[in-house]
């Protein structure tokens, strides 16, 4: 969609399975079975839809100039690290934040 614009940063946002299933069975209260099955569930129709929309999978680092491990960080921080980033030369602080 932004693949001709200027001014566009590809940011690939992810967790680990690990983090992932923990978060699902600690967070989400959910049984140790279905976090495995949901998990993959959820991985593979995220990589079939972005195939078809994007061309490349999701996590493809040919695509991405920057990819973020999101269990490194809490959510503040995670909104903070992009709040910082966001006032740089992009501009977007006075669009989105």
């Amino acid at each position: 969609m932004f693949r001709d614009h200027r001014n566009v940063l590809n940011i690939y946002i992810y967790a680990p399975v690990d983090a992932r299933y923990k978060n699902c069975v600690e967070v989400l209260k959910m049984k140790p079975e279905e976090a495995t099955k949901m998990i993959y569930k959820v991985d593979k129709a995220r990589t079939a839809y972005h195939k078809r929309y994007a061309k490349y999978a999701p996590g493809d680092p040919d695509s991405k100039q920057i990819m973020i491990d999101s269990s490194m960080l809490g959510v503040e921080e995670r909104r903070k690290f992009w709040q910082r980033s966001c006032e740089g030369d992009l501009g977007c602080r006075e669009r989105y934040v």
